[in-house]
């Protein structure tokens, strides 16, 4: 669920305001630890299943002027609340891929995230872009998040972007996506 209003206060500014809530479960597929025959017969695999709670809210400008594309300025927020984890495998987590056991869910203390967690998140992202030719243009940017319980991180990235046509684009990004911790 997400509330949103996006408006022109004056030409060339623009205002993106949102406020949201949403509930969010991934379930990943089995992925490989040990092949078979290092520990045991059959290959030690995991999985993991997590439920999250999210209530968020952001404000973003953007600016055009001056012969200048876009520059933007960001301002996010988001409470997180983990309501389910549970790593799956077919070995036990604390005692290694030494012992096979049958599948098995572990919803005890061998869970690696506690549940029930609240996590603040606070992003403020800048982004300027320019335009090199009239189908050349270059966007670099930075984003700084801070996690009240693994501190503060800042991504850069810079980008290409290549017009063909008006329907086909060729984008080249550099930098690490922003993924939480």
């Amino acid at each position: 669920l997400e509330l949103g209003w996006q408006g022109e206060p004056k030409p060339g500014l623009g205002t993106d305001l949102k406020l949201g809530w949403w509930e969010n479960a991934v379930h990943m597929d089995e992925f490989p630890f040990f092949p078979p025959g290092l520990f045991q017969a059959d290959p030690t695999v995991g999985s993991t299943y997590a439920r999250e709670r999210r209530f968020y809210g952001g404000l973003t400008a953007s600016w055009q002027g001056w012969d200048r594309p876009q520059f933007v300025l960001g301002l996010e927020m988001a409470e997180v609340t983990l309501t389910g984890v549970r790593p799956e495998a077919n070995f036990d987590p604390v005692l290694g891929p030494f012992i096979p056991l049958p599948w098995q869910n572990f919803a005890d203390d061998r869970k690696y995230v506690r549940e029930g967690v609240d996590r603040f998140m606070a992003s403020l992202t800048f982004q300027d872009q320019v335009r090199i030719t009239d189908r050349l243009d270059a966007t670099a940017g930075v984003r700084m998040d801070h996690f009240d319980d693994v501190g503060d991180r800042v991504t850069p990235r810079l980008a290409l972007t290549y017009r063909f046509s008006d329907r086909f684009i060729f984008k080249l990004p550099v930098g690490p996506k922003g993924c939480q911790p």
